[in-house]
């Protein structure tokens, strides 16, 4: 069976763990095996330290991964923090990285960084034969996974100085509007649980009937309008006489099968009876009610890449991040333009201009009601920051010791080689002290960049830190693939290697 697509797992650095071929499309039990491989493997190595997990549609698979995988109830479940703005405001409350305890600053798209770089080279396995394409495809993740390591310290040490920054311009800006952080938590808090009970009413088990029951009573009225309408007309063509007769009689049939089934609903008496007028008056609201909410999650979502920009030296990702933020202002003017169009056509008040939206927070609480505000959105940004700072700091006091454990593993490859004589035990030698030189080499730059930067301590060559570190094994893992169907936010990449595989 031929290969549509790929499942790939990430750790929190973009190294690749996890690549698994897709034969019938993409399905959650693809995303469960590798996740439940990635776990055993945890276990097996008596790794304790608590998983995090991101996933484009993580809010649909969480239930489902909890049971297959039963040590995933205690790790950090989240949708990366892009994906989840398109996500409805209780599911980022439970789901986006942004607002979860102990996730730090790691956005979650690490695998879209991923695909962005492994996408180029799978042009190449297309005429393949299914042995050459996985042993390329695996030498290209192999090699990208390099890359990420011998940049690992310059990538740590600008993570850092981000977060640090991030940090004194958020508490200087607490200092200066004089917010109190435990009025805010208690307000997050708040909303927080006002957002889990929009969840549990639209979870209710009597939903579905219910809809279903306004859905036909909307269709009935509808049927009466029209039949009206139809009544109203007047013709001399005998044909359109009687094509507009025919109509009629099947419209009142379908009111009479209506009417037989719900005897307790009166039928309207004219096209102006009360009840189809309050039928249009709720078409207007839910016309209104849907373009408003798609302004409200635009709005949010510029403010939410102001946040993102805050602090950020890195000029490439300010650059992507404005690009980011002006496409996303041109898309909330033009929704707000079609709304306020249909307000002036129904004679209805005008929403005030976007600027106003972005400035004042009063206004926006007025026509969006009390939902997430800035001063809270920097105070989660403020704990993920510190969280941010102590990960990357037990992180970096960790690496010597992890170098070390390599090399010496290393070397007693090389000593457990008993025939250096012959030409294939000179060449295995040979080969593996090629790999001790790069191990050394790596380290030597990675913890060199780490301890100028004051984030690793030296003494008479050996780590102040006893802590270990396993990069091989890292716990923060970003679940993506190639091919994807049921995410919010489509990603550029995956239809190239679906189709390429």
């Amino acid at each position: 069976m031929a290969v549509n697509g790929i499942i790939a797992v990430v750790c929190t650095h973009g190294v690749a763990k996890k690549l698994i071929d897709m034969k019938q499309g993409e399905r959650h039990a693809h995303t469960l095996a590798a996740l439940s491989s990635i776990a055993e493997e945890k276990e097996a190595n008596g790794d304790e330290r608590k998983m995090m997990v991101s996933y484009d549609i993580m809010c649909r698979v969480k239930d489902k991964l909890c049971r297959e995988v039963p040590s995933m109830t205690n790790a950090i479940l989240g949708t990366p923090v892009f994906h989840a703005y398109g996500h409805s405001m209780h599911c980022q409350c439970e789901f986006n990285l942004r607002y979860l305890q102990g996730a730090g600053l790691n956005d979650g798209e690490g695998i879209e960084r991923f695909w962005s770089e492994f996408a180029e080279f799978t042009g190449l396995t297309r005429n393949m034969t299914e042995a050459n394409r996985s042993l390329t495809l695996l030498c290209v993740a192999r090699h990208l996974g390099e890359k990420k390591m011998a940049n690992l310290g310059h990538f740590l040490v600008n993570l850092y100085q981000y977060a640090l920054d991030l940090r004194a311009e958020l508490r200087r800006e607490f200092t200066v509007n004089g917010d109190e952080v435990f009025q805010l938590r208690k307000e997050w808090e708040e909303f927080a649980a006002g957002q889990r009970g929009i969840k549990d009413r639209l979870t209710n088990d009597g939903r579905s009937a219910l809809l279903a029951n306004r859905d036909s009573v909307d269709r009935y009225l509808s049927h009466c309008e029209m039949y009206y309408h139809f009544a109203a007309m007047s013709s001399s063509e005998e044909d359109i006489s009687r094509a507009r007769s025919l109509e009629m009689r099947r419209i009142l049939a379908v009111m009479e099968e209506f009417e037989a089934n719900n005897p307790d609903i009166p039928r309207p008496g004219s096209a102006s009876d009360p009840a189809i007028l309050l039928r249009r008056e709720v078409v207007q609201n839910l016309t209104v009610e849907h373009l408003r909410a798609l302004l409200r999650v635009s709005i949010y979502t510029i403010k939410q890449i102001k946040i993102s920009l805050k602090g950020r030296t890195n000029k490439d990702a300010s650059i992507r991040l404005t690009l980011g933020l002006n496409t996303e202002k041109k898309l909330a003017a033009a929704i707000l333009k079609d709304l306020n169009a249909y307000l002036q056509e129904k004679d209805l008040p005008l929403f005030p201009p976007l600027p106003t939206f972005l400035q004042d927070e009063q206004v926006l609480r007025q026509y969006f009601g009390a939902g997430m505000s800035q001063r809270m959105m920097n105070l989660h940004l403020l704990d993920r920051a510190d969280e941010e700072i102590t990960r990357i700091k037990k992180i970096s006091n960790g690496l010597p010791e992890y170098f070390r454990k390599r090399m010496n593993l290393l070397r007693e490859n090389i000593a457990d080689i008993a025939d250096d004589v012959s030409l294939v035990g000179r060449g295995m030698k040979k080969y593996i002290e090629s790999l001790l030189l790069a191990e050394t080499l790596a380290m030597t730059a990675v913890v060199g960049k780490l301890q100028k930067a004051g984030l690793v301590l030296m003494v008479n060559d050996h780590v102040a830190s006893s802590s270990s570190f396993n990069s091989n094994n890292d716990n923060d893992r970003d679940v993506g693939n190639d091919g994807e169907d049921e995410v919010e936010d489509e990603v550029e990449d995956e239809d190239e290697i679906e189709e390429e595989n």
